[in-house]
């Protein structure tokens, strides 16, 4: 049954939710998959953006990884559209091979995909708020802010409350040590490069992050010791493996001791289990002056090889040259950049070196391969810890050259045991022999941990980073310690719920769990069985109806489990099922349960709850939750909070003493802006130019490498190291507007028509131009248009030029035309304007059947009377009407601007037109006030801009002139209905009015969509371009389906010119 069960698209988006992740809609692609995630179905729609993000949902919803994470690196990427066009049915089947890690699916492979986790970002905090008067009822009045209590603590341990964010380091409870082996009191414990890479997300974690793997302490008999341990030797206690202890030399120190055991067997793992060392080897240790390093040096020393090292300033070679006095001046280099290759290879002659151990990446990781012996090896420590992509090279395999990539965790493994075994009795070996020595170290207090992560950070320590366990430590979070013994039941509505509390549950020890559903989908079957993999005792019981007599006999079945003494009743749905029930709900589980001892009944958003429906009772808990959102629930909104923040406010709700607690939320920050505020401490909507790169203002590295990852994972947008030197708070401010659905400023009297002039006077004259479209270039000349093609004609508004329609020209799937009226012809009417329009067209272009015409704004009018003037022609066509019908677009110019008498319009339009013209402020509220003509006011304003605007004299007079010349041709404008046989298709933006008679322009049916901009930023709302391409006859599309977009380049451009010169 396990390996036929299907999972429906409803389960897989469950199981996506609880990652972290929601799709809606066309990006719910994933039609069904097995349970091992090995093959499924996906929707084909022709639709490549769906099809590929549904390939890549695949790869998150296959990952063990509860953490949420999004791919930041594919190996390869290739895509066959002959074959994907071979597919004729609407879904196609994937397969994922996890050996080749590659996924196939139609005419589209992916291979090796590289996961990012979602690092710190400034996230909504959790209050917690009880009853001020138990009595009374749950309004705001009777609420007061509670905490976590505080029993007896059994120790603590460090963990991290969000990725990247070194701020949110802290020391947590410890859970109960389940693991096998000799307990030890932790005294020192050591941080390694490993902690840092998944405190930033670079490295995968599991469901939560440990730091640490060395330490030195004392067993319960008093003996000191020091070990390995796989993670959380951050920890007040810790049990270690027998075979990965060793007994502290009575000279060292525990402090001493715990600087040993991971570099020492690390070094031993290179240097004797994955290569023979010899006397007399040439051995390159990359960044000396670190713990391994330092490890690795005294190891091949002891063995009178050959050493060579590098490292990245001045100070750390006086350090390496202090430690080491043997190592000659001629053997350290840097290793900031390829100078080492050579280096190295002048100094051995050009043989360079037989071992090469180190954890370079990039392109320094092939100048490491060529200093590389032949017959020689690379032992990269790096690459699989940071899953690095890296070519190996042909050349490299011709010289015989091994590579080998290690990582120390192998040892952890079940089938490690022979390794352990050979590491504890080589580092006992070398403990007796002198090899092994204590190594340089920096101590932190526990309290200081943060300090202790940014030296490691910034690559600036020497040795061993340690925290010293033995000083006061204090517990900033609880956390629920549940017994494995015990069997702990769930009852729930809502599977995404039962889900996550059920795992938040065996995170914190339960290990016997009864889960009660209504809701019995395959994702929750899906968890479960993992659940039981990994060793939980879980049973899942379907209710088909929650009733009285339902709930009794579900909680009566877990004889397996043992007797329940914990429920929690979980609830979303407030009016239907279990919802019903909640005020009978504590008397049905104690009469199904008689050995309870503690309820938890939690309530999803349900504002008309007024009382707990618990009698109060010892151990018995009413929580109330903020909305959630939820998929696959008809009608769920987007909710306060996510699933995650929701699980962790049940959690601290449950450890607190209150007997109803109310969990609400703090908002999240509305803008980058405000996240980087949280992030950098510094308020920088305040005395900070938005021009001044943000490196001047954030002198901290570390927080520096915050804010570039919070812009990466909030805007998308990576930025390189060089990058974010130049980085000014504009360019964050700029691409947040890209990221976020934009809110439109709204325009008062002529800045709605008139929002920019062109800078280029002799574009501004130019009647035809050629914006940029998905099927045409960026710049084109009048006689690189093809004329027999067919087009959009855009007719600009009393404006008059091009610069309003650039981004929605980008999202058409058809050549732009744009004609501009010219300032040069300032007392057109509109119909003059349509008749000259239509001359142009009908001379320079070849109009076949059918036309498309845009008239925005004024252009309105102008785009209707030509396509009257093309049906005489003969020809057909459909025209859209950007902003509204022509009636819609007058009632807009009069409410704006016809309230003004005409000296108060000249004034506002030239005080306009100054301020658009002018880099700085020009006042000309006295030659207004001087001057009595029209006439008078154009000249004196004029020789008032004269050198103080980047553009002629002649120019500023003429945009004024006709700028009050179509104001007021648009004020007194009345259109006559023309009833035309073209399609009419008004996009009408956010106006006051409605045109009841819209019908009578046309005498097919005219379609009117309605935007969310006003009349002023139409042109930018994105639903445009959409619009017109859903209108555009099938024979355009299918032609744009089956055009090549790709861009065009001559590579060997000076070879063909060469050839043309012969």
């Amino acid at each position: 049954e396990t390996s036929t069960r299907i999972l429906n698209s409803n389960d897989i988006y469950e199981l996506l939710y609880t990652k972290g992740c929601s799709y809606k809609n066309e990006f719910r692609s994933i039609l069904n998959a097995n349970t091992s995630i090995t093959e499924a179905e996906i929707q084909w729609k022709n639709n490549w953006v769906t099809f590929l993000d549904a390939m890549l949902q695949l790869q998150i919803v296959k990952r063990q990884n509860e953490a949420i994470a999004f791919p930041n690196f594919i190996r390869r990427i290739l895509i066959d559209v002959n074959e994907q066009a071979e597919f004729k049915t609407d879904s196609i089947v994937a397969n994922v091979f996890d050996n080749s890690h590659l996924i196939r699916c139609g005419g589209v492979l992916m291979e090796s995909f590289k996961f990012q986790n979602v690092t710190f970002s400034p996230h909504r905090e959790l209050l917690l708020l009880g009853l001020k008067n138990p009595v009374q009822a749950l309004t705001a009045d009777n609420l007061k802010v509670v905490r976590e209590s505080k029993p007896s603590i059994r120790g603590a341990m460090l963990s991290c409350g969000q990725i990247g964010n070194l701020e949110s380091l802290q020391w947590v409870e410890q859970p109960e040590l389940t693991e096998t082996g000799i307990e030890v009191k932790v005294a020192y414990a050591g941080l390694n490069n490993m902690d840092l890479q998944r405190l930033t997300g670079t490295v995968p974690f599991k469901n939560e992050i440990a730091f640490g793997m060395d330490i030195s302490g004392h067993t319960n008999n008093g003996t000191r010791v020091m070990g390995l341990v796989p993670q959380r030797a951050l920890s007040t206690r810790v049990r270690v493996d027998k075979a990965l202890l060793w007994p502290v030399p009575e000279q060292w120190t525990l402090e001493d001791a715990a600087t040993v055991p991971l570099a020492y067997c690390l070094a031993y793992y290179c240097l004797a289990m994955k290569t023979t060392l010899h006397p007399g080897d040439s051995v390159l240790v990359h960044y000396g002056s670190g713990a391994l390093g330092q490890a690795l040096i005294s190891v091949a020393l002891a063995y009178n090889c050959e050493v060579f090292t590098t490292v990245s300033d001045t100070k750390k070679k006086q350090f390496i040259q202090e430690l080491f006095p043997s190592i000659d001046d001629d053997h350290i280099a840097n290793s900031r950049d390829a100078f080492f290759k050579d280096k190295i290879l002048s100094v051995t002659n050009g043989k360079g070196c037989k071992i090469v151990i180190g954890g370079t990446r990039g392109w320094l990781k092939n100048c490491s391969l060529s200093v590389t012996s032949i017959v020689g090896i690379y032992i990269d420590t790096a690459l699989l810890q940071m899953q690095e992509n890296f070519d190996y090279g042909m050349n490299s395999m011709n010289l015989d050259r091994s590579y080998v990539p290690i990582i120390l965790d192998t040892i952890f493994n079940q089938n490690g045991y022979n390794n352990k075994a050979l590491l504890q009795n080589l580092l006992s070996e070398g403990i007796a022999k002198g090899i092994v020595r204590p190594l340089t170290r920096v101590t932190y207090a526990p309290s200081d941990v943060t300090r202790a992560f940014k030296l490691l950070l910034v690559a600036q320590n020497r040795g061993k980073v340690l925290i010293n366990m033995q000083n006061a430590i204090s517990v900033q979070k609880l956390r629920l310690q549940l017994s494995e013994d015990c069997c702990h039941a769930i009852i729930t509505d809502t599977n995404i719920l039962g889900m996550q509390l059920a795992e938040r549950l065996a995170n914190r020890g339960a290990n016997k769990l009864l889960i009660v559903t209504s809701d019995l989908g395959n994702s929750i079957r899906y968890k479960v069985e993992l659940g039981r993999k990994n060793g939980l005792q879980i049973e899942l019981k379907f209710v088909d109806n929650y009733n009285e007599a339902a709930i009794v006999n579900a909680l009566q079945c877990s004889v397996n489990l043992g007797a329940i003494q914990t429920a929690y009743t979980v609830v979303s749905k407030n009016n239907v099922g279990l919802g019903l029930l909640l005020d009978r709900i504590q008397g049905l589980v104690k009469k199904a349960c008689p050995s309870l001892r503690n309820l938890a009944v939690i309530e999803v958003n349900n504002p008309e709850r007024k009382q707990s429906p618990l009698v109060p009772e010892e151990g018995f808990k009413f929580i109330t939750l903020p909305t959630i959102y939820l998929p696959n629930i008809k009608d769920s909104t987007d909710g306060n909070v996510d699933i995650a923040t929701a699980i962790e406010g049940i959690e601290q709700a449950l450890l607190t003493r209150e007997a109803t607690v109310v969990v609400q939320h703090r908002t999240k920050p509305s803008s980058v802006l405000e996240g980087l505020q949280i992030i950098t401490g510094i308020d920088l909507s305040k005395d900070v130019s938005s021009d001044v790169p943000l490196t001047d203002i954030v002198k901290d590295s570390i927080k520096l490498r915050s804010v570039k990852d919070y812009i990466r994972d909030t805007c998308n947008v990576s930025y390189a190291d060089v990058q974010m030197e130049k980085l000014t708070i504009q360019n964050i401010l700029d691409i947040e507007s890209l990221n976020v659905e934009h809110s439109y400023k709204e325009t008062t009297g002529i800045e709605t028509f008139f929002s920019c002039v062109d800078p280029d006077e002799l574009l501004s004259t130019t009647e035809m131009i050629f914006p940029p479209t998905l099927v045409t270039r960026s710049s084109m000349r009048d006689d690189e248009f093809d004329v027999n093609q067919t087009f959009l004609c855009i007719v600009p508004g009393v404006e008059g030029h091009h610069g309003r329609f650039r981004l929605l020209c980008e999202r058409l799937k058809l050549p732009v035309l744009l004609l501009q009226p010219s300032v040069n012809r300032k007392y057109e009417t509109f119909s003059e304007i349509a008749q000259r329009f239509t001359e142009i067209l009908l001379k320079k272009t070849k109009l076949q059947n059918n036309f498309y015409l845009l008239g925005y704004e004024s252009g309105i009018m102008v785009a209707l009377e030509m396509a009257a003037i093309l049906e005489q022609h003969g020809l057909t066509g459909k025209v859209f009407c950007l902003g509204g019908s022509p009636h819609e677009i007058s009632t807009e110019f009069k409410t704006k601007l016809g309230h003004l008498s005409e000296k108060d319009l000249q004034d506002t339009i030239i005080k306009h037109m100054v301020s658009l013209v002018a880099d700085s402020n020009v006042d000309v509220d006295p030659i207004l006030n001087k001057a009595s003509t029209w006439q008078e006011k154009v000249v004196l304003t004029v020789r008032e801009l004269t050198g103080r605007v980047p553009h002629s004299g002649q120019y500023a007079k003429d945009l004024i002139e006709t700028a009050y010349a179509r104001i007021c041709t648009a004020l007194k404008y009345k259109m006559k209905p023309l009833k035309l046989r073209s399609r009419i298709i008004i996009l009408r933006a956010q106006l006051n009015t409605n045109d009841s008679s819209i019908q009578d322009y046309s005498s097919e049916p005219v379609l009117v969509y309605q935007l969310k901009a006003p009349l002023a930023h139409s042109a930018k709302d994105l639903r445009c371009s959409a619009i017109i391409n859903n209108h555009l006859d099938k024979e355009l599309l299918d032609a744009f389906d089956k055009k090549n977009l790709c861009e065009t380049f001559l590579l060997n451009a000076d070879s063909f010119m060469a050839t043309l010169g012969n």
